[in-house]
């Protein structure tokens, strides 16, 4: 090199007189100053480390806060971007192959810390065809979402597609719940939906149990409610296409368990209601001769050969004698059949088939 000593120029080595940069090259300086500055107005990259090797764990840019117990925010490395619109990076990881982008790692606090100081995403994922988020955790909770302030009214979690797949897909091969919801005063679950033939939330037993199933201990709400503020109905139990007359739209049970109660119960508490019955049974049935038992629009059956109750009891309390008010009120509106039949079936019986 062409060395300047003050009077004249002359061939020198690139150290000499301890002016150059010898590698590896070491300083310790107190300075609260920046220590090293570069600044390239051109195009190309200001600093940039390469590393050829392939040794495991190595850097080719390395950051290091020496201290045990540094101050908040301090960084390791830390990027800038002064851009105030929607481009720009402030640190950017790429990496060609299947490993990752950016790694961070921590024993107790936060790999990964993620922050939006206005109206951004703290964290954004996005993939092309892959997975644009992936969570997992050997001994933890894979994923935990929380809003800490109880005036923040929004959604925890918004989950949104234009496409026909699943929303939201859950799958476990152990015991425990697909998806548990708990709540004070809210709705555990909810589930809504804008079309006639959908239906807000469907539940499928695919092993022969029930599908859905609800639980509680109320003295005075019931475990499983259907609420219709329109015309229809508010519960509906039917069979789809089994046809081996064994299965049953809607079953209410008692006794199980030695409990006590009533299996059924249809009320009505509007005392104007007079253009719809409180219960009604419809069959088209063509019933059944050889066994009357069965094909009927109705059937009560009390089965116990030491009862003193009556397999159907009908009872009118009413001031009125005019027609229809009575307890049992029975027509025959067709050219056959009866108003009402009594029969005793058997001969040796101490009852009698009508009484009055």
């Amino acid at each position: 090199m062409l060395k300047y000593s003050g009077t004249e120029w002359a061939p020198a080595a690139d150290n000499a007189g301890g002016g150059g940069l010898t590698l590896p090259y070491a300083a310790a300086e107190n300075n609260a100053a920046t220590l090293f500055s570069i600044t390239n107005n051109g195009d190309g990259t200001s600093l940039e480390g390469v590393n050829n090797t392939s040794t495991s764990n190595i850097g080719a840019v390395r950051g290091v806060v020496s201290s045990a117990s540094p101050g908040g925010f301090s960084s390791g490395v830390r990027g800038i971007n002064n851009g105030t619109g929607g481009l720009g990076v402030g640190v950017y990881g790429s990496q060609n192959g299947s490993g990752w982008g950016v790694y961070g790692t921590t024993p107790n606090g936060l790999g990964v810390y993620g922050n939006a100081s206005a109206n951004g995403y703290g964290v954004y994922a996005n993939s092309n065809s892959g997975t644009g988020l992936n969570a997992t955790s050997n001994n933890g909770i894979a994923a935990n979402f929380s809003i800490f302030n109880n005036a923040n009214n929004n959604t925890v979690i918004s989950a949104n597609s234009v496409g026909n797949g699943t929303i939201v897909n859950v799958s476990t091969t152990g015991s425990g719940a697909g998806v548990r919801a708990s709540t004070n005063a809210g709705f555990g679950v909810h589930g809504i939906t804008a079309s006639q033939t959908s239906a807000g939330v469907v539940g499928d037993n695919n092993g022969g149990g029930e599908a859905i199933v609800g639980r509680t201990t109320s003295d005075i709400a019931g475990s499983v409610v259907g609420r219709n503020d329109g015309g229809g109905y508010g519960v509906r139990g039917f069979i789809a296409t089994n046809t081996a007359n064994t299965g049953v739209g809607v079953l209410g049970q008692v006794g199980l368990n030695s409990s006590t109660g009533r299996a059924g119960r249809f009320e009505n508490f509007n005392n104007t209601n007079t253009d719809a019955n409180t219960l009604e049974v419809v069959s088209n049935g063509n019933g059944n001769i050889p066994d009357n038992t069965l094909g009927n629009a109705s059937s009560f059956l009390l089965d116990n050969n030491n009862s003193v109750g009556a397999a159907v009891r009908a009872e009118v309390n009413t001031i009125f004698g005019n027609f229809g008010a009575a307890g049992v009120f029975g027509i025959s509106s067709g050219t056959g059949g009866r108003a009402g039949l009594f029969y005793a079936s058997n001969p040796s019986g101490n009852g009698a088939s009508s009484s009055r």
